[in-house]
């Protein structure tokens, strides 16, 4: 594996944990900016959950392993309600704040990671030296 993947996934989770506190502190409730000193392993959980991008970028090359890198950030975003046991939280709220995890998460990870290098296939007949 990469250097630059592992930053990558790292920051790109990170960053996406803090965007989205930072969303819910803003629009929801001021008192969830301080989700992350109270639960720092919600960062850790953040992080695993952006080491799935590569592996979802493998499976699909190109934008359609970023689409499928999205579908379980988005489920697992859900799973932080079950993480902070917060009923409230957990029941209809956390969408839209998953969703804002998921897409900064995937575009911080594009950022950082730069494109995938396609494969080189030859097309024609094999030079001749």
């Amino acid at each position: 594996m990469n250097i630059r993947i592992v930053v990558a996934v790292i920051l790109a989770g990170g960053c996406g944990a803090l965007a989205t506190v930072l969303a819910a502190g803003i629009l929801s409730h001021p008192a969830l900016l301080l989700i992350p000193l109270a639960n720092p392993e919600l960062m850790v959980f953040a992080v695993a959950l952006a080491a799935l991008i590569p592996l979802a970028c493998r499976l699909l090359p190109g934008v359609r392993g970023l689409l499928l890198a999205l579908v379980p950030l988005l489920l697992g975003g859900q799973m932080v309600g079950v993480l902070l046991e917060d009923r409230d939280l957990a029941d209809g709220n956390l969408l839209p704040f998953s969703l804002i995890y998921a897409v900064t998460t995937v575009l911080l990870y594009r950022l950082v990671a730069g494109p995938a290098k396609a494969a080189r296939v030859a097309s024609g007949p094999p030079e001749q030296g």
